[in-house]
Formats: structure tokens, C-alpha cells, sequence
């Protein structure tokens, strides 16, 4: 707005709207932040079609041969995806099943307070029998309120070392505006600006840049490399939308993402800004990060093959790449039933199949930082992680990854990593890991082979205890003591 607006007592703002599912309004408030009045309302905004089927995203199962397909309605009771390989050719189909959340079921406010609006229906349906590497045109929605314009996935790469894969990763991401407006979700001024412009407005009270509109310079990047470049898996390791309790942040997100996430697989772990608050099952005594949302925002939009409700941990095959992804936010201590599966899980791997694996989780192990608050503190953290996971990453020869914004391109003997800038997308870092030819089969000889050496030390083990249970007074073979004189 033109800052002599006052002077003239007229001005213009233009707002970008998308559908919220829900009829709109404006409303002008005089007196700022702390003693608002209301000036003047709008005319009510009529939204034409409530059920238009919005924020289309792809995930992973697990299943190379299958592809998750979400979206969202106001309330379509007969949801469906249909399916082909060639374009406007829909030979299958599939029904959705269909999911929301109330006001009851989050923790605190903002959640279930100011921040909630009706958050509409979230719909996901498995798409089956895919061809590795085959494209795929789909549409969703249903016959009484209409279906989406058409997009197309490639089903996921066949799994092995043979495969060549391309691979985008992302944290700390959230939404911004694109018409540079501020939203009631607290965001600051961008952490790219200079120190002397923290906390600075313009002279009509409003700030200058949120902190998360550099997120449009990074979801635009990764649009152009999955359009030209053929990236083909989006990883976004927590701190998904920086909504904290306002549903209308996720609507946002979802707009921004959607065009990067209709077309590849986008796998997703919590962050402390999706997860945290107390006395709602994660690990921290006293965090309010999520806004009240505890997590249950997250995982009933982004369907994910976790391990059950409010477990939030899974890995899956990509090319030559074994992903783990855990939950840095619930508990990960030894005893743990997620310390228990992450373990398991990296035993379980052929590394003669996928000869790369990649953990990921929202948390640093190793950071530099200064950040010591007990319990939640940057260091405190990461000195639990490692005495959670860093004897078993290491074993396992673990790739631990933790980024901004980074591609990742992988083969069997190489993996290639680049850090890119989120503001103009040049390059920070680069770096390349190797393999020689034929290490994941041997490295599975070498684990086959302690793991013999192992059974039979605890065989002669066993033996020996059994030989020593006839020994008079309980004396095992092998024991020696020393009479007392």
C-alpha cells in the first residue's frame, strides 16, 4: 500500500485467495496489534465449489508397485482416484479412504482456539500395480463435485544397485505469501535480512519480510530441478509448515507444495514444530513448539507406512538407497520401542540390494551450536542421539544426513551430495562418497560371516555352561577359585 494512504484516507491491497473450502470475508481493524478496532467489512466471498479437490501429494509405501495418492475436500463422500498410462486414458481406479481431525483431539491453543478452522475431509487412495519407472496419468475427486486436472507420477525406480537415482531433500521449510502479506502464525522477519532489520517495520506498522517467504526461492528450485533436471522423491525432514496451530498455514503450504508434490513421492518426518507439546507423548518435559498440534495435523494430511498411530517411524527402498526415517521428537532411548525398531530395521538391510542407506530425522546428532536449554537444548539433544544411535550407525556403515535443501544423486558405487543456497539455489557444498564395485555383496559376506562367529562362540558358551552343572558344589568347568584357608 502507498504509504501516504493516511494522508489521502484511501488505498488499495491486492490479496491472493485460495479456496479454504469455506465462504470468506475481509475485515479492516484500526489500532494495530495490541488495541485493534474494527473499521469497515468486506461483502462475504462465495467459494463456487467447496469440494474442488485441492493439495494433491504423492507418498511412498514400501511397495515399488504401489503409489499413495492425498488430497483434500470440504466433505465429497464418494472420493476416488482413476489411473493410466496414457494422457486422458483412465483404465483404473481406486476409492479413497477418508480422514479429518476436530478441535477435541489437539493439545492446546493456538490448535484448538484461534488457529482452527474446519480443516475439510483428507483423502488417500492406493494406486496398485505399477510398473517401476513406468509414468502415470491420474485424476482425483468424484462424480457429483467434479475431478482435478490431470497430473502424472513415474512409479518409483526398481529397487537394486543397478538403479540410478535422483533424490531432493529439504527441512525447516514452511510457507510463505506470495502477495508478501503476514499471517497470525507469529513469523518473523526473514532470517535473511541483516541484523538492523530484525524487529524493523515499515513506517504503516507492517514488517518488511517474514521469515518464511524465502521458502518460495526454495520450493520454485525444486520445482525447476523435478521439471527439467528429473529428480524424482522429495524428503522433507520436520518442520514441515510452520503452521503451529493454524490450519489455514497448512492450506497454504499444501498450494505452495502442490505442484512439486503431485508429480513425485514426498516422504515426511515430525519436526519439534509439528510434534512438540507436553504431556502429549514426545520426549521433552516442557515444549510448546507445535502450536498445540501434537503431531495429529501432520499425520492425518501426509499419510505415511509408519509403524501405527503416533509412531512416525518407516523406511522403504529408493534405487540403491535404503531411508530410515525417525522421529527425533519421541522417545529414541535405549528401551524404546522406536530405539528397538531402528535397530532392527538397519540389521534387517541387504546391503548387496541397496548398498546406501540414509537415516533421517529432524534433530542433529553432531551440531555446532551453543544452544544448551536441558531437556531440549540443541547439544542435550544430540548427545542423546548419539548415545542412542551413534555405536549402530557406525556398525552399519549409516550415511547420516541432516539438510536444508540438498540433492542427492545415487548409483551403486557412488553418492554424490549437493548443498544448495535457498535463496538463488547456487551451489554451498559438495561432496562425493564412493564404494568399489561389489561392496554391498561383500559387505554382507563379512556380516554373514561374524554373525556365524558369533552363534558359535555362544554354542561353545552354552556347552560349557552345561558341562560345569554336574560340578560338585556348583563349581563351572573352566571356573578356578581359590580356597579360603
Amino acid at each position: 500500500m502507498d504509504k501516504n494512504h493516511v494522508k489521502r484516507g484511501e488505498g488499495r491491497l491486492k490479496f491472493r485467495l485460495i479456496n479454504y473450502r469455506s465462504d470468506m470475508q475481509f475485515a479492516f481493524f484500526r489500532g494495530g496489534m495490541m488495541a485493534p478496532q474494527l473499521a469497515a467489512l468486506s461483502p462475504i466471498i462465495r467459494v463456487q465449489n467447496p469440494n474442488e479437490p485441492l493439495q494433491r501429494h504423492l507418498a511412498l509405501t514400501g511397495d515399488n508397485t504401489q503409489m499413495m495418492v492425498q488430497w483434500v475436500t470440504k466433505n465429497s463422500s464418494n472420493p476416488t482416484v482413476k489411473w493410466g498410462t496414457s494422457p486422458g486414458a483412465y483404465n483404473h481406479s481406486a476409492a479413497a479412504v477418508s480422514s479429518t481431525y476436530s478441535r477435541q483431539e489437539l493439545c492446546g491453543p493456538p490448535a484448538n482456539d484461534a488457529g482452527f478452522v474446519d480443516p475439510g475431509l483428507f483423502h488417500a487412495a492406493l494406486v496398485e500395480g505399477l510398473t517401476p519407472g513406468q509414468r502415470y496419468y491420474y485424476v482425483v475427486g468424484d462424480e457429483e463435485w467434479g475431478f482435478s486436472l490431470e497430473a502424472s507420477f513415474v512409479a518409483a525406480p526398481p529397487v537394486g544397485p543397478q538403479t540410478r537415482v535422483k533424490v531432493l531433500a529439504v527441512a525447516d521449510l514452511g510457507q510463505g505469501e506470495v502477495d508478501g502479506s503476514m499471517e497470525q502464525s507469529e513469523m518473523l522477519v526473514s532470517l535473511n535480512t541483516t541484523a538492523s532489520d530484525l524487529g524493523q517495520g515499515e513506517v504503516d506498522g507492517s514488517m518488511e519480510q517474514s521469515e518464511m517467504l524465502v521458502s518460495l526461492n526454495t520450493t520454485t528450485r525444486m520445482l525447476q530441478d523435478i521439471q527439467q533436471h528429473d529428480f524424482q522423491l522429495l524428503v522433507h525432514n520436520g518442520d514441515i509448515s510452520y503452521a503451529r496451530g493454524y490450519v489455514t498455514q497448512w492450506d497454504n503450504f499444501m498450494h505452495q507444495m502442490e505442484p512439486l508434490v503431485s508429480s513425485v513421492p514426498y516422504m515426511t518426518t515430525h519436526g519439534n514444530h509439528e510434534r512438540d507439546w507436553p504431556n502429549s507423548g514426545d520426549r521433552f518435559i516442557e515444549a510448546y513448539d507445535s502450536g498445540g498440534e501434537c503431531g495429529i495435523p501432520l499425520e492425518r494430511r501426509m499419510v505415511m507406512p509408519q509403524a501405527g498411530r503416533d509412531k512416525p517411524w518407516y523406511s522403504f527402498d529408493f534405487g540403491p538407497i535404503h531411508f530410515t526415517q525417525y522421529s527425533t521428537e519421541h522417545p529414541f532411548h535405549p528401551g524404546s520401542e522406536q530405539h528397538a525398531w531402528l535397530l532392527a530395521d538397519l540389521a534387517a538391510v541387504d546391503r548387496s540390494v541397496t548398498p546406501w542407506v540414509i537415516v533421517g530425522g529432524h534433530r542433529p546428532i553432531y551440531i555446532a551450536s551453543t544452544f544448551n536449554m536441558p531437556d531440549q537444548g540443541d547439544q542435550p539433544v544430540a548427545i542423546a542421539l548419539r548415545a542412542a544411535f551413534e555405536e549402530a550407525f557406525v556398525e552399519h556403515r549409516v550415511i547420516k544426513l541432516w539438510w536444508g535443501y540438498l540433492r542427492i544423486e545415487a548409483s551403486a558405487t557412488e553418492l554424490k551430495c549437493e548443498v544448495v543456497s535457498d535463496m538463488d539455489s547456487s551451489l554451498m557444498d559438495a561432496f562425493v562418497l564412493t564404494k568399489p564395485q561389489g561392496w554391498g555383496a561383500a559387505h554382507m559376506q563379512q556380516r554373514s560371516a561374524k554373525q556365524q562367529q558369533q552363534q558359535q562362540q555362544q554354542q561353545q558358551q552354552q556347552q560349557q555352561r552345561h558341562a560345569g552343572e554336574g560340578v560338585p558344589g556348583g563349581v563351572q568347568a573352566g571356573d578356578v577359585r581359590v580356597a579360603e584357608q
